[in-house]
């Protein structure tokens, strides 16, 4: 694998081998298919991906948010509630819908009266 170029049999063959710090690396890359990549780390629930994952929040993409939120909540640790509460605020309404299923998947307590308040949201 090149380190300045990955294309998509470099993911495959990341995803196959299971190389979650290779795939993690790889969401750095501007031209490789994210989606993708953030299938992969949550079909494996990847706990070593959460601070990427959360760090995907914030992203300009509303698509990847929403497969971040997802993945998080596959992954379902309590690291990620803070920032999927954040996440209840995203101004896209399919992206708050993740992170409210993602909060749900974690099952912490402390998520309930956060998304009580979403509940009032028009969308």
């Amino acid at each position: 694998m090149n380190c300045d170029k990955i294309d998509e049999s470099d993911i495959r063959v990341m995803s196959d081998k299971h190389d979650i710090d290779g795939l993690i690396l790889a969401l750095r890359h501007n031209e490789v298919d994210k989606k993708s990549i953030l299938r992969t780390l949550s079909d494996l629930k990847a706990i070593q991906a959460i601070v990427p994952l959360i760090e995907i929040l914030l992203d300009a993409n509303a698509e990847l948010r929403s497969c971040a939120a997802k993945a998080l909540g596959d992954i379902a640790d309590a690291q990620a509630r803070e920032a999927l509460t954040a996440t209840l605020q995203d101004t896209n309404a399919y992206v708050r819908r993740c992170a409210v299923w993602a909060l749900g998947q974690i099952g912490d307590i402390q998520s309930v009266e956060p998304i009580i308040e979403r509940l009032n949201d028009s969308d």
